[in-house]
């Protein structure tokens, strides 16, 4: 059976994830490639789309979900989205989207890092409540419904259109919003995003080895503008890591969940978390 555990920091094990983790406070501004290389990257679409199934569907498919699990696809194509429903058999009582599309673009490492390959690519992923409303399709007006699938596929885009090197603590302000880091929909206080590494009792769950490369799994949790800066101010491991976690285990200790719940109250303005 399958547990999601609260979130904990990776242990630092040598230099190289030392400088990793040092340089998800920078401010990195992307500028966009070249057309030709832009469109090679949409075109390239997943690194191995059916290796990278295989191993979410080892992990995230059951009995009792496989018949409701799909695949979303835009209406003019592009990134598209696994969705894996709900499994009592896999006690995981929410949706998992994936997006599938990302890892076909090698990402621009920083070369100070060591073995920069094992870092370029990567694929994200979400958990929405059970009682989620699935979007009727990708591609159209922002919804209530279709806000997460959209802001994973436009985090794929910038990656796509820049080649931005994303890892784990990195943050993203919501780049549906013109300007970027506006609320994702209209009432929510979420306007950013950081990138955890997905809690889960396998420890090969979070990484999928093809036959080109490693690819790296993502967990996108939406964040408020003041949970933002606050990791900027003190780093993730001093302010994000401390409140997100697994309401289920946690229960109200947890202030953020793993799960979306675009209504939230903000761990930082609204619960005081900082000052604890």
């Amino acid at each position: 059976r399958a547990t999601v555990v609260p979130h904990r920091p990776h242990r630092v094990t040598d230099r190289s994830q030392s400088r990793i983790l040092a340089m998800t406070q920078r401010a990195i501004v992307a500028e966009p490639d070249d057309d030709e290389v832009v469109q090679e990257r949409w075109a390239r679409g997943a690194l191995d789309e059916n290796a990278i199934a295989d191993h979410l569907e080892r992990f995230l498919e059951a009995e009792d979900n496989e018949a409701r699990s799909t695949v979303f696809s835009a209406i003019l194509g592009g990134t598209h989205v696994y969705v894996f429903a709900p499994s009592v058999i896999l006690n995981r009582n929410f949706y998992t989207i994936v997006t599938m599309g990302l890892s076909g673009t090698e990402m621009k490492v920083p070369t100070e890092i060591d073995n920069g390959a094992l870092y370029a690519r990567a694929e994200l992923m979400m958990y929405l409540p059970a009682t989620w409303t699935m979007p009727q399709c990708l591609g159209g007006t922002v919804t209530k419904e279709s806000w997460p699938f959209e802001l994973l596929r436009a985090i794929v885009g910038y990656v796509h259109d820049t080649g931005a090197w994303l890892g784990e603590d990195h943050g993203i302000p919501n780049l549906l919003s013109s300007p970027p880091g506006q609320p994702v929909v209209p009432g929510s206080k979420l306007t950013h995003s950081i990138l955890l590494v997905p809690p889960h009792d396998a420890d090969d769950f979070s990484t999928v080895q093809v036959s080109e490369g490693r690819v790296n799994l993502f967990l996108v949790v939406p964040l408020t503008s003041a949970e933002a800066q606050w990791k900027r101010e003190v780093g993730a491991a001093a302010s994000i890591h401390r409140i997100v976690g697994d309401k289920r285990i946690g229960g109200q200790q947890v202030a953020v969940d793993y799960v979306i719940d675009t209504e939230r109250p903000c761990a930082v303005e609204d619960l005081g978390c900082r000052d604890r």
